[in-house]
């Protein structure tokens, strides 16, 4: 990661860390950059040098009022006022990363073909907290590529039990055997 990421990431986590919020960050932090997902049109807006310092604050605002934030306005701020807007998904990133070993969580993702129940969701939490010794804390979404079954993704480590990678198991099986009885 980038160092100046790293730094912003750093002093958001320090205070979080003092205004004892931690989880209000956490909530904030994860509500930010889904919303920064499904609108990537607002760093590139924001990183533009052909729109004025002015609008890109109202905008800033703008996208801000939906959701308690916190410093997390500010902070977007601060980095377009350096010149380091570019680096601002990188450092709520980093801070998110830096808050959940803090409280001994993680976020992560469930992929299914259909939408899981909160009771499977719950469960998944459950066994995966209890192996990887974390809150594990998932969202569901839908990815119809997988066919069936489930890929579960943390911190970007896979955790892949989805019919595709059953079939492509079964596959590297097939071809090890048909190698092993040719010799």
């Amino acid at each position: 990661m980038e160092a100046i990421a790293s730094r912003y990431a750093l002093a958001l986590y320090k205070i979080a860390s003092e205004d004892h919020a931690l989880e209000a960050y956490l909530s904030a932090l994860e509500k930010t950059i889904d919303a920064l997902a499904i609108t990537p049109e607002l760093l590139s807006f924001l990183h533009n040098e052909f729109y004025s310092r002015d609008n890109k604050l109202k905008i800033i605002d703008t996208f801000f009022s939906t959701f308690p934030a916190l410093t997390i306005p500010s902070l977007c701020k601060v980095m377009l006022e350096k010149r380091r807007i570019k680096y601002f998904k990188a450092a709520l990133t980093a801070s998110l990363q830096l808050i959940e070993e803090s409280l001994k969580q993680q976020q992560g993702t469930v992929y299914s073909v259909t939408p899981l129940s909160s009771e499977q969701i719950t469960s998944l939490e459950t066994s995966l907290t209890q192996h990887l010794s974390k809150k594990i804390t998932l969202r569901n979404e839908i990815n119809l590529s997988l066919i069936g079954g489930m890929r579960i993704v943390i911190q970007g480590k896979v955790y892949d039990a989805s019919i595709q990678e059953k079939l492509a198991n079964l596959k590297q099986r097939l071809q090890q055997r048909g190698t092993t009885h040719e010799n």
